[in-house]
């Protein structure tokens, strides 16, 4: 008896949506592959917030008291939710603020790095300069396919920003 894998209704629109991402992802000036891990387990609702306040820690190191004015100076990251039903975490590409480029990556990498576990303290970041952005991207865009991905599970720092 032969099984053979029969896609889910859609299977093939939502790979090809995925992978567009991912190519659109790769086009991108980003310079940071950064992984955050919980650790425990939460909801997407909490981690949509904790990435919000982590982006906000960032844009406040770097960009002062008035970073939510900031506009393009901010961070700018597009991070996809991986397992949101178990050992929920994030997957994000992250291009910092306008200052912090001009410092050296270490001190980016250590900026990164406290501010989640400011957040996060029990939590895991693992952050690293991207040699290969389009492998980086595939690699994030990998869950996209599975049912209600697309649609809960990718968010883009931009939609915490206050638009006048």
């Amino acid at each position: 008896m032969t099984n053979k894998f029969i896609p889910f209704v859609g299977w093939d629109l939502r790979t090809q949506i995925s992978g567009a991402y991912a190519e659109w992802l790769a086009t991108q000036d980003f310079e940071w592959c950064v992984t955050l891990n919980y650790n425990r387990p939460t909801t997407q609702q909490k981690v949509r917030k904790g990435f919000r306040h982590w982006l906000a820690c960032i844009d406040n190191a770097y960009l002062g008291r008035n970073w939510s004015r900031c506009g393009d100076d901010r961070a700018f990251a597009v991070a996809v939710v991986e397992h949101p039903h178990s050992n929920i975490h994030l997957h994000m590409l992250l291009r910092m603020p306008k200052p912090a480029r001009s410092l050296g990556r270490p001190y980016q990498m250590d900026s990164i790095e406290k501010h989640w576990f400011k957040i996060e303290p029990a939590g895991q970041c693992v952050s690293e300069l991207i040699y290969d952005i389009a492998g980086a991207a595939r690699y994030m865009c990998k869950e996209l396919p599975f049912p209600g991905h697309l649609e809960d599970c990718i968010i883009i720092s931009t939609e915490f920003h206050r638009h006048r």
